[in-house]
């Protein structure tokens, strides 16, 4: 704190010394870190007496969305927030930061198309390239939540040509293609990434996920075996070489993966779906129903598609 003051009372008699500043913002910054919230929107309010600079009201809506819940209702928050980054943009409009970290407050506050059209002005201003795949990533995501699937994907195929490396990228591409239908270029994005991430046991997942939709569940079961060699005991792993036991009516080393995913994630909404199915399978409607309403607590939501509300729909009162 003495250091704060001290860098305040200098910054205040000669502001233009750009050192001073990065120095106080480089604080605030840690601060938030730090998850010192508090104390790091009072030190913006403090810079902002002495200077409005769209830097500061960026760290102050930062601290207050990812301090939301240390303060009062998110209403508040996010009123203060969206204030602080409008006030930013009218300070710069075309530095982009601005309208990135106004897109994250959208998406962290379910405001999906607003974050779309946020991240979109931020994409159009934005020249460093890992802040441009960090906006098209999270644009991408907004999209999938306003069920624009298709522009999803571009989004996430500009994304990879500037950042070839990147797993998350190929597991976004590989899954959406997946749940679109679209197997092969399900299956080539999965091969792309398996050339970058060998043996990566969520590549293979996806790998094993296409052929499971492609309903080859001897051949998917092979992929997972093989994955699980070098990854025994993961949950996503077990969960669907389940499901495609219980497809081959291979009834007793369906449960056993199932109920080892389960014990491995009890929050893994996928594996309850995969149980729901096991028990539909087995005439058990009453626990299949169960299980669909614990893939729906645990998150099972549009981005793995609409299954389990149509199965509830169809089966479950």
């Amino acid at each position: 704190m003495k250091k704060f003051i001290l860098l305040i009372c200098l910054l205040s008699t000669s502001f233009s010394k750009a050192g001073n500043l990065d120095s106080l913002l480089t604080i605030v910054d840690q601060e938030i870190k730090n998850k010192q919230y508090k104390e790091a929107i009072y030190h913006c309010d403090v810079l902002l007496k002495v200077k409005q600079l769209p830097e500061i009201y960026v760290l102050k809506a930062r601290a207050l969305v990812e301090g939301r819940k240390q303060f009062t209702t998110n209403d508040s928050v996010f009123t203060a927030s969206i204030n602080c980054l409008n006030k930013a943009i009218q300070l710069d409009p075309m530095w982009a930061v601005s309208y990135g970290q106004k897109g994250f407050t959208f998406i962290i506050f379910q405001q999906f198309d607003s974050a779309v059209a946020a991240y979109t002005e931020c994409i159009l201003r934005e020249t460093d390239s890992a802040n441009l795949f960090r906006a098209l990533n999270d644009r991408g995501a907004a999209r999938i939540f306003t069920h624009d699937i298709h522009g999803a994907l571009a989004d996430y195929e500009v994304a990879k040509k500037i950042k070839p490396d990147d797993l998350g990228i190929y597991l976004n591409l590989s899954t959406l293609y997946s749940n679109e239908k679209d197997y092969k270029n399900a299956e080539k994005t999965v091969m792309e990434g398996l050339k970058k991430h060998p043996g990566n046991p969520d590549l293979k997942n996806n790998y094993g996920w296409i052929l499971l939709n492609n309903q080859k569940y001897k051949e998917a079961i092979t992929v997972f075996n093989e994955a699980l060699r070098f990854h025994p005991g993961d949950n996503s792993l077990l969960s669907n070489r389940g499901f495609c036991y219980t497809k081959l009516g291979e009834f007793e080393k369906a449960f056993k993966d199932l109920n080892e995913s389960v014990q491995a994630d009890p929050h893994n909404s996928y594996v309850y779906k995969n149980l729901a199915v096991y028990y539909f399978a087995k005439k058990d409607t009453a626990k299949a129903c169960e299980n669909l309403d614990l893939a729906k607590k645990y998150g099972f939501d549009a981005t793995y598609g609409n299954e389990v509300e149509e199965l509830r729909t169809k089966n479950c009162k």
